[in-house]
């Protein structure tokens, strides 16, 4: 006999995390299509992302500190912002306390690209998540975990 719960989660699912890893893996095929239209990979997407977010706080940031704030290990960082500075998307630069580190800046075909991603990203999420629960009640529970994560 089937135990009765008030629980609506299907018993396949053995907990949020799981959920949240199928979850995005749906959200990735659907959001496949805008990567390609802008020429771009998600984890160069990332980087332009977090690029962006400490160049708003803080100013110009180096390839570690965007790496972390990106969850990217440093190798995978600085190939893709090789590529992203060849596709003329960022800017790096000798950093100017410390001569091994290179700072990373959006350019501005890099800051029109992401408004690009951004936009297409923005109408994937409305169309996969507005009919359950809406997308502002996502954003503010994946908002609250990701800051407690930094």
């Amino acid at each position: 006999m089937a135990k009765h719960t008030d629980d609506p989660t299907p018993q396949f699912f053995r907990g949020p995390g799981l959920m949240l890893l199928l979850a995005s893996s749906r959200w990735r095929m659907a959001t496949d299509a805008v990567f390609e239209d802008c020429n771009v990979s998600a984890i160069q997407t990332m980087i332009l992302v977090s690029t962006q977010a400490l160049q708003n706080e803080e100013g110009p940031a180096n390839q570690v500190a965007i790496a972390r704030f990106a969850g990217l290990d440093v190798m995978t960082m600085s190939k893709n912002v090789r590529i992203l500075e060849g596709m003329g998307l960022v800017k790096r630069t000798t950093n100017a306390q410390d001569s091994r580190a290179r700072t990373v800046e959006l350019t501005k075909d890099g800051t029109a690209r992401l408004k690009k991603l951004e936009k297409g990203l923005d109408k994937a999420d409305v169309k996969a998540f507005d009919e359950l629960g809406g997308v502002q009640k996502m954003r503010r529970t994946l908002a609250a975990y990701l800051e407690s994560a930094r």
